[in-house]
This record gives structure tokens, sequence and C-alpha cells, in this order.
């Protein structure tokens, strides 16, 4: 290529880069006849040689010009491949995605025949932050009509698995993509649904109810799996970022019954993802896996065992010291208890129940963080209903929780001693038969918790705060009054009555109220 002609090429760009999209429109023409000088083989050629960033930048921005201005010959689409695969295989720092293997083709693998020719190149585009809006354009030109017909059907069932990959890793919150991006994205996908009569994305990505009248009545995830699974493994998927997320992208899109199928296939990955080091993947796999749960069948998800993989998974996050963990992870486990035992375990045996909730109640235990200590209490009255009697067997490590949880103040809404009342008050109902052992250690910490309530000069509490804890105090006193019956009363009557300093009547006239309600 000639200095000349590179010259040229600078000015055509930096009119371009001046006029905005209705000037680039009525000088259309204008700019493809001075593109028509450029000749794709020189540009091929120049391109082997390049040591220049600028002349670099110059070239892809031509390539650019040339995606959206021209109609392609035949004779010109076999090297128009070849320039669209070394512009994308040039440094990094010309395009803000990660180059992979996934934006290279094969013109050997190709079918020749040129309107396939197009549909790959439409989709190599749309893996390239800068030509993507081009090949969006190459896409209506070529591709997208008003009708579906025959033609279109052969190139999506051909590259089903592409268009998923290269659409859906556009659409989220991504450092790759942007709001352009995504907007795109959409368009194409409202006109691939529109072309395959699929009346929404899910039936597109998971199957028609009416096969007589879709295109494809098993969806496109099928397809997607197809060229996803070789490389969702052995890290492999760590070096292509976005492959994770399009992967959960399509089985969220994949509602009940038809997800069944696919546990097999896309479990193992999720499984991986929550094993990784990484918070980010661990959070992914499980809230995906959670959704998973939410649309099988408990007795699809035991068929193969699946269900205690699962908890097998989620069960070591436990020991991972992060509240962003703990927080999908209990959640989720709470559903997979749930599938492995459906019904109330009405036997005083061991089960997975109580495993974790032992080592919940011991990380509450040896935790120094407010927050982490807030996320696990907050889930104990759930693991408490489906426990029933068998929480019996916990009574104890649980009274000693709540006595050091009522110790200290954790912030003006209490939210970890509001809690631990609660879970005092599950604790009291559902281990009545045993509470009169406890009787005595209750009584100690709970009348240490109301003198500090009422007296202490340190509390930063509102007095909302105070009266929501004083319900909760109140409803344990009813409680321990039902359980104790008599004998409680009695103990109570005699701390009312006891002769204290002024300061403490207070605390007794509390007591005296509670007692009365």
């Amino acid at each position: 290529m000639s200095g000349n002609t590179l010259e040229e090429l600078h000015i055509i760009i930096k009119k371009c880069s001046e006029m905005d999209d209705h000037q680039m429109l009525v000088e259309k023409n204008n700019i493809s006849g001075k593109l028509s000088v450029i000749n794709l083989a020189d540009i091929s050629l120049f391109l082997n040689s390049l040591n220049n960033d600028d002349n670099i930048a110059t070239v892809f921005k031509m390539f650019r010009l040339y995606l959206e201005f021209k109609t392609f010959d035949e004779k010109d689409l076999k090297e128009l491949i070849n320039i669209c695969n070394k512009c994308l295989i040039l440094s990094d720092e010309f395009y803000p995605i990660i180059v992979n293997e996934d934006v290279y083709v094969n013109t050997n693998q190709i079918n020749f025949e040129k309107n396939m020719y197009i549909a790959e190149l439409s989709l190599v585009m749309f893996m390239d932050f800068f030509c993507f809006t081009a090949g969006y354009k190459c896409w209506n030109r070529n591709i997208k009509l008003k009708e579906g017909n025959n033609f279109q059907k052969s190139i999506l069932k051909k590259l089903g698995g592409k268009f998923l990959i290269a659409v859906t890793s556009r659409l989220g919150n991504y450092k790759w993509s942007n709001n352009i991006l995504k907007n795109i994205s959409k368009d194409i996908l409202e006109a691939v649904c529109h072309i395959s009569n699929c009346h929404n994305v899910s039936s597109l990505v998971a199957g028609s109810e009416n096969p007589l009248v879709a295109w494809f009545p098993e969806g496109l995830f099928p397809k997607l799996l197809t060229e996803l699974t070789p490389r969702l493994y052995h890290n492999e998927w760590k070096k292509v970022p976005y492959l994770k997320h399009v992967l959960v992208w399509c089985v969220t899109k994949i509602k009940f019954p038809l997800l069944v199928s696919h546990i097999s296939s896309i479990l193992p990955f999720l499984l991986q993802l929550v094993d990784d080091y990484e918070t980010e993947n661990k959070c992914l796999g499980i809230s995906t896996i959670e959704y998973l749960i939410n649309n099988v069948t408990p007795s699809d998800l035991c068929l193969h065992n699946h269900a205690d993989v699962i908890y097998d998974a989620l069960f070591k996050q436990l020991y991972m010291n992060e509240d962003q963990v703990y927080e999908v992870t209990l959640s989720c486990l709470l559903k997979v208890l749930l599938v492995l035992y459906p019904k109330y375990n009405l036997e005083i045996k061991y089960t997975k129940w109580d495993d974790t909730l032992e080592k919940i109640l011991e990380n509450i235990e040896y935790t120094n963080k407010f927050s982490t200590k807030k996320i696990l209490l907050n889930y104990l009255p759930e693991f408490f209903n489906h426990m029933d009697i068998s929480l019996v067997k916990h009574t104890d490590r649980i009274l000693s929780i709540i006595a050091l949880t009522l110790e200290h103040s954790d912030g003006e809404n209490e939210f970890c001693r509001n809690c631990a009342l609660k879970i005092l008050n599950k604790t009291l109902t559902q281990c009545s038969p045993v509470i009169f052992r406890y009787e005595d250690q209750i009584l100690k910490f709970l009348m240490k918790f109301i003198i500090d309530l009422l007296l202490s000069e340190h509390l930063l509490c509102s007095s909302e705060t105070k009266t929501k804890l004083f319900n909760e105090l109140t409803n344990s006193i009813k409680q321990m009054k039902l359980c104790g019956g008599d004998r409680f009363e009695m103990k109570m009557r005699s701390i009312i009555s006891a002769s204290v300093n002024e300061k403490f009547k207070c605390v007794q006239n509390f007591l005296k109220l509670a007692l009365e309600e």
C-alpha cells in the first residue's frame, strides 16, 4: 500500500469521525466510492508487515468503514475474512476486550457460499468491540429480514450456539460491554425470536410449546452446550471470562419443567464455580444452583444423587469467612435440605440438618464480625422451623450463643439482639419438654439484658428499637411461663417482691407487667 493511499485513508477516516449518523448516511456513496480504490489484497499484505501503531489503528478503522458502507462481492469474501482475522489478533490495546479463540474463524472450515460467509462474518464481529456495530449492520443487510425463510433457518441451525454466545455475552453490565452493545444485542435477539416464530427469548433458548410452528422445538440451548462444553473444564473458562455469564444467563431463561433434561450437563460446571477460590464465581455458581433447585422437582434432583452432591459442595462453603458467600449459601442450603428431607424428621436421629446447624452455631460463636453474625442469626429461625423437635439436641449451644449475643450491643437497630430474642422464643416453643432444665440459665441472661436495656447509659438504640426488644422480651417471659408453669411463676414473684435499690424498681415493674400479660 503506498504512502498516498494511506494518507487518503487518514483523510477519509478523519472526515467520517466528524460526521453524525445522518451526515454519514448522506455521504455514504461518496465514502464508498473512495474506499473502492483500496484493494483488499493490498490491505491484507500491508497487515502482515505493520509495525506502527497509527497505521494499525488506521487500517482497523478503515475496515470498519468497509463493513458499514461496502456491499461485498463474492470474490472479496475470503479476503475479507482473512483481514478480519488479522485485525482481531492484533494487540489488546486496540480494543478493550479479551481476545480469544472465539474471535478467530478458520476460512478452510467455512462454507464458501456467499451468504453463509456473511453470516459467519457478522457473528465474528459480535466478539469484537470496534466491529460490533458494523457486524450488526452486516447482519441487518444480509440476514435479518421481515419474514423467516429456509436460508435463515439453515444459518441459525448451523450457528445457533455461536449466536447465543455472541449476543448474550454483551447483555449484562460487564467490563467488555456497554449500553450500545447491549441495545444491539437485544435488537438482534428480538429479530431472531421473530423470524424463528418464538414468542419470547425463553422459548428461543429452552424450546417452544408449539413445535409445529417454531423453528427450534428443543431450543438453542443444546447447541450452546455443544459449543461451550469443551471449554468449561480444566480452567479453560478462566481464560474467557464471559463464558460463565453466557451459560448462567441461558440457564436462567429455562423454566420448569424444561430444565430437568439439562441437569447432568450443567451441574458439573456450576459445582466447579462453587469450588472456585474467587468470591464472584462462588456466588454466581450458588445462585444458579438455587435457581436450578427451584425449577426441578425434588425427585428429579435426587434421581442421580444430585441433591447430595450439591449439599456437600454447599456445606464446604460454611468454612469460608465471607459474608457474601454465607448469604447465598444459607439460602440455597435450606432449599436443598428440604429436597433431601421433605417431611419433618420426628425421630431423634442425626441428619444433615443437624450437621448444618452445628456448623452455623459454631460460626456464630467464633466470629468477631457483627456483619457475619447478623447474616447467620437471621437464617436460624428458618432452620428451627424445619427441624422441629430434633432441635432439642442443640439446646445447650443455642442458649449459650443467645446469652453471648445479648451481652453486646451491635448498633442503633440492635439487629443481633433482636434476632437472638426471636431465636430464644423459637427455642422455647420447640424445645418446651426440656426447658425446665435451663430455667435458671435463661432467667440469668434475660435479667442481665433487661437491666442493660433499662439502665445502661451507653445504649445508642432508638425508642422504637427498645419497644421491639421489650415486646420480644415479653413474649419470652410468656413462653417461659407456659413451659415452667407455677414453678417459674413463683421464681418471678420472688424477684418482683425482692427488696432492691430504687434504681432497679423499673426492672421489677417490667417483669410484673410481662408476667401479668
